[in-house]
């Protein structure tokens, strides 16, 4: 069953420090109840109506796969939706096939091939992270709270990309 209300596109506020809220976005839908976030670094007045063009463009903080617990329990509140962010950096991941080697895999899955093991070495394990995960890290960011070292992974990196490991998509 699809649940309703979630789509590419929409942003959803992030309960931050005090008055201030951070801002996630939905990029993609893997399967149903995980979706691929991005969350911007910047953080805004609750009270104030978000100028979500201006939010899309900013710096993506943390990226990755994500449950939508957040957002059903009402914890995250939708800001509205607008198009996907610019700055966006698909992660290419790596993928065990069984027999001691690896595939190198796209976000959407649909380009794999075989990885080197130098690749094998640099590339992440794909992961989904509960949503509290995202929220806490985008607080430690901002000095409230600890980083913890999970952190690390959910941080966009060009050398992760799927551009890196297969090139341009085509149109």
């Amino acid at each position: 069953m699809v649940k309703p209300g979630i789509t590419v596109g929409r942003l959803y506020r992030i309960p931050a420090i005090g008055d201030m809220t951070g801002f996630t976005q939905v990029v993609f839908k893997r399967r149903a109840g995980q979706y691929f976030f991005v969350v911007f670094r910047d953080l805004a007045p609750t009270a104030e109506e978000p100028n979500l063009e201006a939010v899309v463009n900013g710096d993506i903080a943390l990226a990755g796969f994500g449950m939508d617990g957040k957002i059903h329990a009402g914890h995250w509140t939708l800001a509205g939706s607008a198009p996907l962010s610019p700055h966006v950096s698909y992660p290419a991941f790596r993928s065990p096939l069984g027999d001691g080697t690896f595939a190198v895999i796209d976000l959407f899955n649909d380009r794999s091939r075989a990885a080197t093991d130098d690749e094998a070495r640099v590339l992440r394990n794909e992961s989904c992270a509960m949503p509290a995960l995202f929220e806490e890290g985008l607080k430690a960011i901002h000095g409230f709270g600890e980083w913890y070292k999970n952190y690390d992974k959910y941080i966009p990196d060009e050398n992760q990309s799927v551009t890196r490991f297969f090139g341009p998509a085509s149109e």
